[in-house]
C-alpha cells in the first residue's frame, strides 16, 4: 500500500493566534509566507526556511556599498541562520566585497568565503568573519576577467527588530565592476 498525500489547507493569519492549551498544537500560515507551529504556551516557530533567488544579473561598479535587489528575506526578532550562494564575475581591476544588511541585531557572526581562479583546483578562501551588519568583507584576490566564480556567505544573527535581511555588496576599487549572476540565492531559517 502506497503513501497517500492529503493536502492540508492552513489559514493565513497576520499575527500569531492565542496560544493553544497545554498538549495542543496549532499549525498556520502567516502573511510573511511561512508556516508556523505553536505548541501549548510556547512561542510560534517557523517550520521551513525562507529563500530568495535573483532572476536577472546585477552589475555593481565602484566601492560604494549597496543592497542587492531581489535577495531580501523577511525576519522577525530572534535568532536566524542564513546562507547565500552567489555566482559572480569580476574584472581584473578588482573583486567582490560582501556583507549583510538588515534590521537591528544584537549579535552577528558572518563568514564570507570566495572561490577564485588563483587555485587549481579552485578552493575557497575565507575572506572574513564579520561581527556586525552593514560591514563588508575584504576583497578577494586571484580574480580572472569574465570567469564564473562563487561566493558563499553563512551567518548566525540575533535580530532585535523585524525587517528584511539582504546581501550588501561593493567592488573593491572605484573603477572595478562585479556582476552577480541570475540564480544566486539565499535561504534563512529560525533557530529552534
Amino acid at each position: 500500500m502506497g503513501l497517500r498525500h492529503t493536502p492540508i489547507i492552513l489559514p493565513t493569519l497576520a499575527a500569531a493566534p492565542a496560544a493553544p492549551p497545554a498538549g495542543v498544537s496549532s499549525l498556520y500560515a502567516r502573511s510573511d509566507g511561512r508556516i508556523y507551529h505553536q505548541a501549548g504556551s510556547g512561542s510560534a516557530q517557523p517550520l521551513l526556511g525562507v529563500s530568495a533567488r535573483l532572476t536577472a544579473d546585477q552589475v555593481k561598479t565602484g566601492t560604494t556599498a549597496s543592497n542587492i535587489t531581489g535577495l531580501q528575506i523577511p525576519v522577525q526578532p530572534g535568532t536566524y541562520y542564513l546562507r547565500y550562494l552567489l555566482g559572480y564575475t569580476a574584472d581584473t581591476s578588482g573583486a567582490i566585497r560582501l556583507g549583510l544588511n538588515g534590521p537591528t541585531a544584537s549579535a552577528a557572526q558572518i563568514t564570507v568565503d570566495v572561490y577564485t581562479t588563483a587555485d587549481t583546483p579552485p578552493t575557497p578562501h575565507r575572506l572574513d568573519v564579520i561581527a556586525a551588519l552593514d560591514t563588508l568583507s575584504t576583497a578577494a584576490t586571484g580574480v580572472t576577467t569574465g570567469v564564473a566564480l562563487a561566493a558563499i556567505m553563512t551567518a548566525r544573527v540575533v535580530f532585535s527588530t523585524a525587517g528584511n535581511v539582504t546581501v550588501r555588496w561593493a567592488a573593491s576599487a572605484a573603477a572595478s565592476q562585479v556582476t552577480l549572476k541570475a540564480g544566486s540565492y539565499g535561504v534563512c531559517w529560525a533557530a529552534q
